[in-house]
């Protein structure tokens, strides 16, 4: 049997992925920008950490498992994201104007870092690969430290050696390994997170939670605007003290609204469906600015406005949601499932 879905978790990747999806339409004004990349990366991460269990699995039936949820989605999705890049995507906009080695992004697949133009043909795959080393990673620390304390003092270090590491590092790593470095204090700290719910039941009273959402966005806000623009598929973190305040305030004030809004059905479809609208959206939000552009007749450039980056991802989610139907009842595989079954709808 499947594991019992948590729908609050699902309404909090449904939010995180469709900030995924405006922050990456070109379309958001600097300061949006800079809050939604302050925590929406770091987000995932501790998700995943919340569900973590290493329950009875020795490393290789764990590991086994994680290559069928994460690397399988990530190869075929690249291999994919390649082949339309090569034949069409190419050849027009931004992409026109670069001259990339055709060689430099098919030994990119392999490679797996989403920085310069290794992974042109589709940036977010970047993250499946990474995710899988933070999974793998975690795993055998939770294995080799099992007191708490001493938990919180790896993480503790591992937070100074990603910082250190995207400060003085002259390469990048493959599959994210350098990104892993901090990606998996966000994924620990979520792991952390659960052993701790309970006291959560401070914030039960409406009026309560609500005051401490407002107090945890506005501090977000403000120290994203402090820190600048941060991007962890870049490495780039600015101030180490207020990326972490502000990825954690972020993921906190995200997680008290999805507490306010678990019932909504169409936000729990796009969190269960993340990981297809992740890996789609970038090439569906090329399709949609091409009707922009050769059917509306309009330049990309009179486009930037908040109204039209809820235009734009409303146009790639509305694409993406027959496509989603389609992947889960007959490409289950693709997307880290186990074969086919029953897709859902947005209700």
């Amino acid at each position: 049997m499947p594991p019992r879905r948590i729908d609050w978790l699902d309404v909090a990747k449904g939010i995180g992925i469709l900030l995924v999806v405006l922050g990456h339409t070109g379309s958001t004004s600097r300061a949006a920008t800079n809050y939604v990349f302050s925590f929406h990366m770091p987000l995932f991460f501790v998700i995943s950490g919340y569900l973590f269990t290493a329950g009875k699995y020795d490393f290789k039936t764990y590991a086994a498992r994680k290559t069928k949820s994460l690397l399988v989605p990530y190869l075929v999705f690249a291999v994919l994201s390649y082949g339309f890049w090569l034949g069409a995507g190419r050849k027009f906009g931004a992409d026109a104007d670069l001259d990339i080695p055709l060689l430099q992004p098919l030994l990119g697949i392999f490679y797996a870092n989403g920085h310069g133009h290794w992974l042109i043909f589709n940036t977010p795959l970047w993250f499946l690969p990474c995710l899988f080393l933070v999974e793998i990673g975690f795993f055998g620390l939770s294995k080799l430290i099992r007191r708490e304390r001493y938990l919180w003092l790896a993480l503790l270090a591992l937070s100074a050696a990603g910082y250190l590491d995207s400060l003085y590092m002259p390469v990048r790593l493959p599959w994210g390994a350098d990104v892993a470095l901090t990606a998996i204090v966000f994924y620990g700290i979520g792991h952390l997170a659960k052993r701790h719910a309970h006291s959560l039941d401070a914030f039960s009273a409406a009026p309560v939670r609500a005051a401490a959402l407002a107090a945890c966005a506005l501090a977000g806000y403000f120290l994203s605007e402090a820190n600048g623009r941060v991007d962890m598929n870049l490495n780039r973190y600015g101030n180490y003290v207020y990326f972490y305040l502000a990825a954690f305030a972020g993921v906190a004030a995200l997680f008290l609204l999805a507490q306010f809004v678990r019932r909504s059905g169409a936000l729990r479809f796009l969190g269960e469906n993340s990981l297809f609208i992740m890996a789609t959206h970038m090439l569906l939000l090329s399709f949609v600015k091409a009707i922009v552009v050769y059917v509306l007749h309009l330049a990309l450039a009179d486009t930037r406005t908040a109204a039209w980056a809820i235009a734009y991802a409303a146009g790639v989610l509305l694409v993406a949601s027959p496509l989603v139907y389609v992947a889960n009842r007959y490409f289950g595989f693709a997307i880290g499932k186990s074969g086919s079954g029953k897709p859902s709808l947005p209700v």
